[in-house]
C-alpha cells in the first residue's frame, strides 16, 4: 500500500501539471490524504466485531457467562469509472510538448476520473459508482441548520478508533469558510499549523498553512456536492486514514485499486476506425473505498453553507 504522500503522486501528472493550464480546477488536496491499497480480486474483506461491552467480574469457581460479539467479514467491492478523448492526427503529427495532444488529453481524463472519485467518496452510490462514506460509515449527526463548534467537537469526539493517530476533516472550502467565520464571530483567528501537502509545480511535497480544529486538519474537496433547497448546505466529514503499520490494518479509510495497478491504476485503450484520422481514447479507473472500523470515520450532514 502507498503511504499518504505518494498517492498525491497519482492526483497529479507533474511533467503535464507543469506546462498545462486547467481554466478552473477543483480543489481536492483530500484524496491526497487518503492511502491506497492494492488488492487481488474484486472486493476487500475485513474482519471486525460490533461494540464491545467490558467483561463482567466472576466470583471464586464462579461460571463465565460472557461471551463477546462474532467477528464478522465486511465486504468493499471496486467500480469502475470511464472517460474518452478524440485524437485527430493532424495535432498528433505536428504538436509536441507542451501542448502533446496525447499527452495533455491523457492528464485531462485523468483529472476528470479523479473528480469523479473525489465526489463519490462523499456521497451515495449510485448506479456502477463506489460506495460513498454516507454508505459506509454508521456515526452520523444530522445537523440540518447552523454549524456550531460543539457541532465540531462532537463530530471528533465520535471518532474512538484512532489510537492516537491524526484525525483528517473533510469538507467543502465553502464549509471550511464557514467554520472560520465562526471564529471571526467569537472575535478569534481560526486556528492553523503548518504541515506537508503536495506541491504539483515543485513536484513533491512543501510545507503549507492549513486550517485545523481541535487538531484534526482541514483538507478540501470542492467536489462535494451543495444543496440549495430549502438553503445551501452541505456535510462534513471526520476520518482515520489507513495505515500500512501497526494496529488494525485496513480499520481506516482507503482506496483500493488491483493489486497490479497501483503504482499507474488508468487503463487505456485505443480505438481507430479503419480510414479515420481520428483515434478514440478510453479511459477507466477500476477504485473502491474501505473502512475497517466504524469508529475511523463519521460526518455532520446537512450544514448551512454561509460562506
Amino acid at each position: 500500500m502507498t503511504d499518504i504522500g505518494a498517492n498525491a503522486y497519482l492526483l497529479s501528472e507533474t511533467r503535464i501539471a507543469r506546462t498545462f493550464v486547467e481554466n478552473a480546477p477543483i480543489r481536492t488536496p483530500a484524496l491526497g490524504r487518503i492511502p491506497i491499497r492494492g488488492i487481488d480480486g474484486g472486493g476487500f474483506d475485513i474482519a471486525r466485531a460490533s461494540v464491545q461491552v467490558q467483561a463482567p467480574a466472576v466470583n471464586d469457581c464462579g461460571d463465565v457467562t460472557d461471551q463477546g460479539a462474532q467477528p464478522t467479514q465486511a465486504n468493499f467491492a471496486l467500480s469502475e469509472y470511464e472517460t474518452a478523448a478524440n485524437i485527430c492526427s493532424s495535432a498528433a503529427d505536428r504538436y509536441s510538448q507542451p501542448i502533446n495532444q496525447d499527452v495533455a488529453q491523457s492528464w485531462m481524463a485523468h483529472r476528470r476520473l479523479w473528480y469523479a472519485v473525489a465526489r463519490g467518496i462523499a456521497t451515495p452510490a449510485v448506479a456502477g459508482s463506489l460506495a460513498g462514506l454516507p454508505d459506509i460509515i454508521s456515526n452520523s449527526i444530522a445537523v440540518n441548520g447552523v454549524l456550531t463548534f460543539s457541532l465540531m467537537d462532537r463530530l471528533l469526539n465520535l471518532i474512538t478508533d484512532n489510537d492516537g493517530l491524526s484525525i483528517i476533516l473533510m469538507g467543502h472550502s465553502r464549509a471550511r469558510n464557514t467554520l472560520k467565520n465562526l471564529c471571526y464571530a467569537e472575535g478569534m483567528m481560526p486556528p492553523t499549523v503548518i504541515t506537508d501537502v503536495y506541491n504539483p509545480l515543485k513536484g513533491r511535497m512543501t510545507p503549507q498553512l492549513m486550517n485545523h480544529w481541535g487538531g484534526a486538519i482541514w483538507f478540501d474537496n470542492d467536489m462535494i456536492p451543495i444543496e440549495t433547497d430549502p438553503q445551501e448546505r452541505s456535510d462534513i466529514f471526520a476520518f482515520i486514514p489507513g495505515s500500512s503499520q501497526g494496529w488494525g490494518l485496513g480499520k481506516g479509510l482507503e482506496l483500493l485499486v488491483p493489486s497490479h495497478k497501483l503504482h499507474d491504476p488508468y487503463v487505456r485503450r485505443e480505438v481507430t476506425e479503419f480510414g479515420s484520422t481520428r483515434t478514440q481514447i478510453q479511459y477507466t479507473l477500476p477504485i473502491g473505498l474501505s473502512l475497517g472500523s466504524q469508529g475511523a470515520a463519521a460526518m455532520l450532514t446537512a450544514v448551512n453553507i454561509d460562506a
